[in-house]
């Protein structure tokens, strides 16, 4: 069965190998020197690593103190703030990408996109210090981005918005975790067997081109 994922294969490696415990506690992350790979960075490039209210590993090292740290910070400058926004959108649009090609009719990759494009519309407002609301509605975000960039008369962004408010309201049913979970809110369950998924992930990738060329515009 350890084949079924590349990272562990290994022929002593099976469904009773206990997990990593260690491995959920960031402070034994940080013995290691590794560190996540975001869009146009390498293993080596420590690019977030400062983010993290534990930027140097503990001393001296114990499990009471291991447990006394996570991975988060209270306080990030605006700049710092931007930077990690921009960083997750592109990773997800690199993954949306990827799974395209990969696995081009599965309700993951509609997910992944979908994200990108919430990650990408939040990345944008906040570059521009925008006041908004917390949730995860396209439509909203788009009005929003549209009023923030006054796009309402750029050619190339028409429709955007529209899209957005119909695709959630009449595939998602306002249900933003639609291509997450199954089941939503007032007892609804996923019934979207007739998607094409490629459809859906081609107008997705046009909107992610779309704000990626808004991004390009005003740096």
């Amino acid at each position: 069965m350890s084949d079924m994922f590349s990272i562990l294969k290994n022929n002593e490696i099976d469904y009773q190998t206990p997990v990593s415990l260690d491995g959920a506690f960031y402070a034994f992350h940080q013995l290691y020197g590794k560190h996540p790979i975001f869009h146009n960075t390498t293993s080596e490039e420590k690019t977030i690593t400062s983010y993290s209210d534990a930027e140097q590993p503990i001393e001296p090292f114990s499990i009471e103190r291991a447990k006394t740290i996570d991975g988060t910070k209270h306080s990030t400058s605006q700049e710092s703030a931007e930077s990690l926004w921009e960083q997750y959108w592109y990773e997800n649009i690199e993954a949306f990408r990827i799974l395209t090609e990969s696995l081009p009719q599965s309700i993951v990759t509609a997910y992944v996109g979908r994200q990108a494009i919430e990650t990408g519309f939040k990345y944008l407002l906040k570059k521009r210090h925008a006041i908004f609301h917390k949730n995860h509605d396209l439509g909203y975000l788009a009005d929003v981005l549209f009023q923030t960039y006054h796009l309402f008369d750029i050619p190339y962004m028409e429709y955007v918005d529209s899209f957005c408010h119909s695709y959630c309201k009449n595939i998602e049913g306002n249900n933003p975790e639609y291509f997450r979970y199954p089941e939503y809110k007032n007892s609804k369950t996923f019934a979207g067997t007739d998607l094409d998924i490629q459809w859906l992930s081609y107008n997705f990738a046009l909107i992610l081109l779309k704000l990626q060329h808004l991004d390009n515009e005003t740096k």
